[in-house]
């Protein structure tokens, strides 16, 4: 059984925000989502860049060494 007092206490206790704050609040929050939007599309570009230089490596060997033996060529220039 709960008391009167502890239900109007959690009441009393919850600030009331003005319009602009509230308004700010909302801008703030689609700024945040965007943020993090282009960290993850930067990141992911980033790790396929990285897998892909490191296929063109693995089937190419090192860029600038030169390798009589080998077939492929990196980005189709010989």
């Amino acid at each position: 059984m709960t008391k009167d007092y502890q239900k109007k206490a959690a009441c009393a206790t919850m600030p009331v925000l003005p319009q602009a704050v509230t308004v700010a609040l909302a801008e703030l929050a689609g700024d945040v989502q965007e943020g993090v939007l282009a960290i993850a599309v930067g990141t992911g570009l980033q790790v396929m860049a990285a897998m892909m230089s490191a296929d063109l490596e693995a089937g190419c060997g090192p860029r600038g060494k030169h390798d009589p033996t080998r077939t492929a060529v990196p980005y189709g220039s010989g």
